[in-house]
């Protein structure tokens, strides 16, 4: 498809056209976008608050997204990080009512809002765009299950390596992911405490499996740091 004859601006959902392109026609492509808007949150903005109405769905174009749950704006505990090329948590166009988290711009980043009533009329008009959907849905479900995996089977060695190992995955370090999240942040995700996410990297750094360069924890031994994170 030559999307220059489509989008007279660059197109919001740049990352995913060339798969969207094996279930839509060129006109459906073209109508899901002149529904969705591009707008631009600094780093640390809120883009979406916890409880708040459920009355658009997020896709993330560049940058990074955190998504929070917590008591108070001052207490917040980050369960996921969202790369580029991905729609937020898809159980909110049919089911939710109120985000069951929130989201905050981990760096500059552009995001993609789509009006729900229109993503779930375009998705029942559209079988094509609801199995496209339903494979991110498959991706998310699956993420989860790791994730709870992880937190009931795993010592603290093997989650916070985990954690290190999904964050070291290409499409986060293309965003430059470790100048943005903090050890807090690692220490959520790992379910576990900042101090024992302080005790775990060091010890993994003077065994020679990850090294710290400036804030950025570099893998020097894949293998290693797998082997801990699937029997830690």
């Amino acid at each position: 498809m030559d999307k220059s004859k489509i989008f007279k601006n660059e197109p919001v959902l740049t990352d995913i056209l060339e798969e969207l392109d094996v279930y839509l026609s060129e006109e459906q492509i073209a109508e899901l976008e002149a529904n969705t808007e591009s707008l631009t949150f600094k780093k640390g903005e809120t883009i979406a608050k916890e409880g708040m109405f459920v009355d658009h769905i997020y896709y993330v174009k560049n940058g990074l997204v955190k998504q929070t749950i917590g008591h108070s704006a001052d207490i917040l505990t980050t369960i996921k990080i969202v790369p580029p090329g991905q729609f937020i948590e898809l159980p909110q166009i049919t089911i939710l009512e109120n985000y069951p988290f929130g989201l905050i711009a981990l760096k500059k980043s552009t995001i993609g809002v789509v009006p729900k009533e229109f993503l779930t009329s375009f998705m029942e008009e559209n079988q094509g765009f609801f199995k496209f959907l339903l494979k991110q849905f498959d991706h998310d479900y699956y993420f989860m299950f790791k994730k709870l995996s992880m937190l009931h089977t795993k010592q603290t060695y093997g989650k916070v390596a985990e954690v290190l190992l999904q964050l070291s995955q290409q499409k986060y370090l293309a965003e430059d992911i470790f100048s943005h999240i903090t050890k807090r942040d690692i220490a959520d995700l790992a379910g576990t405490s900042l101090e024992s996410v302080t005790r775990t990297t060091k010890m993994l750094r003077q065994k020679g499996i990850i090294s710290l360069e400036g804030t950025h924890y570099v893998i020097k031994d894949y293998d290693g740091l797998k082997e801990i994170s699937t029997t830690g």
